[in-house]
């Protein structure tokens, strides 16, 4: 009965232990992915209203002559995006008259939760989005700055969803746990049980001989010189060291034994692991800033080893690669592929132009595209090579563009360029020396936009543009951004 209570008092606990820590993740981690859910949620309703309002449509919201037809054909986009069934608030408020302009309700019974405005525009001056859980209300909001025509803040949009799946999520999830904890700990008692009958069973057997042999040697003894055998407190003290040293070599052997599955496992890694580890490595360079140029990069569909950019900086030139190769059968064969370009074209342009160099990697490499953006530092010019799929030849075309002004490349299909086109023409004022008619035809890589904000922001909103779309792209979007002025003093480049 001893033997039972000490493996029930021993494994219990240990089931125990297993069955909260488990718990306490999965409620954690569900709910931090269902936080994260409701923030994309939030801040995808306000950058998207933001963009509306923008500029003129805000400017002319904050008159009082305006006319009540003009302000519901205004406001039309936003209840639209009432309709989504978390969004309870829009709510747009201006910081030049330090009032309310509108408050758009999808549920009468939601009450909104007025933030402290003045604080939030220090706020915003240093973050482009605010983003607030009022656990107690089970409401998230968000907040976003709406800048006017001159690219000013002009005042703060408010977005505000229903957050009560995250007590219902976490209601639903400690419940489940409960319940796990009960059957790990009924599966503990069991095997408690079962392991202290076998123990009981072993150690009643292996005791009767010692038994037996004790009761002769006490007898022959008793017989012969009539002391009584007594276990001595050295015996004990040299019986705990044994114990101790059987302990140490115990653990020992486990942790050689990890120590080699570790190993082994290392041995037995994965063609997609060695893909995976190279695209990190040293395909995710997504940033190239120097006082004279700036590359900022966007890879779409990761996924997909045949995709590449690269940006290779020498003396003169800089330059900024981005295509895709010709798969192959597997994909670490199509990434050792990608690996040989890069290198390849790093190497040769040691000593040679680049077009003879592109040339030459042609007949060794078969691509689907191939672009290549030359910057050169003395005459700060840039030079576009793209490959012809009629001629196999490399063209190319000199570009020029504004100080401040910013490029679009990329290497997708026809209907996203004119998704592209459509955004960056709304939104960022372009070339004004490009007539109407003129400027519906022409590419992005020969159209230049005003920079009104963070390059790095635009690029996210078009990769975001593309993915909207019923089948996702795949391909490379690159910027290219010039000035003059000596802002940077150094090369900045931001691997990821």
């Amino acid at each position: 009965m001893k033997i039972k209570t000490l493996c029930f008092l021993g494994i219990i606990p240990i089931f125990l232990l297993l069955g909260l820590s488990i718990s306490a993740f999965v409620c954690y981690f569900e709910y931090k992915e269902t936080l994260w859910g409701l923030n994309e949620s939030a801040t995808s309703v306000a950058v998207t209203t933001s963009e509306f309002l923008s500029g003129n449509p805000f400017e002319q919201l904050c008159r009082d002559t305006i006319d009540p037809k003009m302000r519901e054909s205004l406001l039309l986009p936003i209840k639209r995006a009432l309709q989504y069934k978390k969004v309870q608030w829009i709510t747009a408020y201006s910081t030049n008259q330090n009032q309310s302009i509108f408050e758009l309700s999808s549920d009468l019974g939601a009450k909104w939760i007025q933030p402290d405005y003045k604080d939030m525009t220090k706020q915003l001056e240093q973050k482009d989005i605010i983003l607030t859980n009022i656990l107690n209300h089970n409401v998230l909001q968000a907040f976003i700055k709406i800048k006017d025509s001159h690219h000013d803040i002009a005042g703060i949009l408010g977005v505000q969803i229903d957050a009560q799946i995250l007590t219902h999520n976490f209601n639903k999830s400690f419940i489940q746990s409960s319940k796990g904890i009960l059957f790990v700990l009924l599966a503990g008692l069991l095997c408690s049980l079962w392991i202290g009958r076998i123990l009981k069973r072993d150690i009643e057997t292996l005791q009767r001989p010692i038994d037996q042999l004790y009761t002769e040697i006490e007898i022959e003894s008793k017989s012969s010189l009539s002391i009584p055998v007594k276990q001595s407190f050295i015996g004990e003290i040299q019986d705990l060291s044994n114990t101790f040293e059987t302990m140490f070599s115990v653990l020992k052997s486990v942790i050689t034994h990890s120590r080699r599955m570790l190993l082994d496992m290392e041995l037995f890694r994965c063609d997609e692991d060695l893909v995976d580890m190279f695209r990190k490595e040293c395909l995710s360079q997504n940033h190239f800033i120097e006082p004279g140029i700036s590359f900022f990069i966007k890879s779409l569909q990761k996924d997909h080893p045949d995709v590449f950019h690269w940006v290779i900086s020498t003396e003169k030139q800089v330059y900024c690669l981005f295509g895709r190769i010709t798969p192959q059968d597997k994909k670490l064969e199509t990434i050792l592929s990608v690996s040989g370009v890069i290198t390849y074209i790093n190497h040769q342009l040691k000593s040679k132009s680049l077009l003879p160099t592109l040339q030459e990697t042609l007949k060794l490499f078969s691509f689907n595209q191939f672009h290549v953006l030359n910057w050169e530092r003395e005459s700060k010019q840039l030079t576009y090579y793209y490959l012809n799929e009629s001629t196999h030849q490399f063209d190319h075309q000199l570009l020029a563009f504004n100080n401040g002004n910013f490029k679009v490349f990329h290497n997708l299909n026809d209907s996203v360029e004119k998704q592209l086109m459509l955004y960056l023409t709304t939104f960022y004022q372009g070339d004004q020396f490009e007539s109407a008619s003129e400027s519906k035809n022409i590419p992005l890589y020969n159209k230049t936009f005003y920079s009104s904000s963070d390059e790095n922001e635009i690029i996210d909103k078009l990769s975001l543009i593309t993915q909207n779309r019923n089948i996702s792209p795949i391909g490379v979007i690159v910027i290219a951004y010039v000035t003059t002025d000596p802002k940077e003093n150094e090369i900045y480049v931001d691997n990821g």
